[in-house]
């Protein structure tokens, strides 16, 4: 996120869109730690990466741009703009490794956010922004109940886990007049 020469801040699209709607069924990996920071602190958390024939480079529309707002290079900028790499489902909104409470989102990712961290209205999100209570409940507890489900599915049934991306129209996307910050 940037200030551009308006002095405004501008939000880069960042998501993942398959190439082909009708070619979305994809493969995972379990990740069994993620996010670890600086490779020291395992988080106990798991995450799941999208693989198309068991390769972890899928195909993707081009994101809708590869630099951010003052010009510079995104960190993390695709190699080929056709192609995504390492695209996960992981632990998003307010989760806390080690002791620290972390916001987040993704870059180019899925993140689960639990229900506290979901606001209806932008209004809402604004209040608990001002009020500092967005951050009041953690993600981990619910994000681990449902990977851990999906492990355990997977495993007793000794099943491959699949992931089928529903079509979402990119048009309808909702883009933010103002970008909340701590």
């Amino acid at each position: 996120m940037e200030k551009n020469k308006n002095g405004h801040y501008e939000l880069l699209n960042r998501a993942f869109v398959p190439s082909n709607w009708e070619q979305n069924l994809y493969g995972v990996y379990w990740i069994p730690s993620y996010p670890n920071l600086a490779k020291v602190f395992r988080s106990g958390l798991d995450a799941f990466i999208f693989t198309r024939f068991g390769k972890r480079k899928i195909p993707a529309k081009p994101l809708r741009t590869q630099k951010m707002a003052n010009g510079k290079d995104i960190e993390h900028a695709r190699t080929d703009e056709n192609f995504a790499t390492d695209v996960m489902i992981h632990v998003g909104g307010t989760y806390e490794v080690n002791g620290y409470d972390h916001l987040g989102g993704s870059l180019g990712c899925f993140a689960f956010i639990s229900d506290d961290d979901i606001y209806s209205t932008p209004e809402l999100a604004k209040k608990a922004s001002d009020d500092d209570s967005y951050d009041d409940k953690t993600t981990n507890a619910d994000w681990k109940k449902i990977a851990d489900r999906i492990i355990k599915l997977s495993f007793e049934k000794k099943k491959e886990l699949r992931i089928l991306l529903d079509y979402r129209d990119e048009s309808k996307n909702y883009y933010p007049k103002e970008v909340l910050s701590e």
